[in-house]
């Protein structure tokens, strides 16, 4: 899958970039079906790069940080937006 090398390059070459272009591949692939695994590997880079960012190892004070700056998981983003889309097609197909 060509955009989780470009994603992984940005995340070497440039940090800031991460997270637009992320975004930008959640808005594209929930139109379509994605692996577990590649849902998998998004996230991955996520922590990774928070790892980074605040130069820590441990997986418990990623998860902190996360909840303190309201970051979701690419996981959690598509989850929610499948959940909003199935809301609205059952009200749709009720009427």
């Amino acid at each position: 899958m060509p955009q989780l090398s470009l994603i992984r390059a940005r995340v070497q070459t440039n940090g800031v970039t991460i997270l637009g272009a992320m975004r930008r591949a959640v808005k594209k692939y929930t139109q379509i079906s994605i692996k577990r695994s590649d849902l998998n590997v998004l996230d991955f880079v996520v922590n990774r790069f928070i790892m980074k960012l605040f130069r820590t190892n441990n997986i418990g004070m990623v998860k902190e940080c996360q909840s303190y700056f309201s970051f979701q998981l690419l996981s959690e983003m598509l989850k929610q937006r499948t959940g909003r889309f199935d809301m609205k097609f059952k009200r749709l197909s009720a009427s």
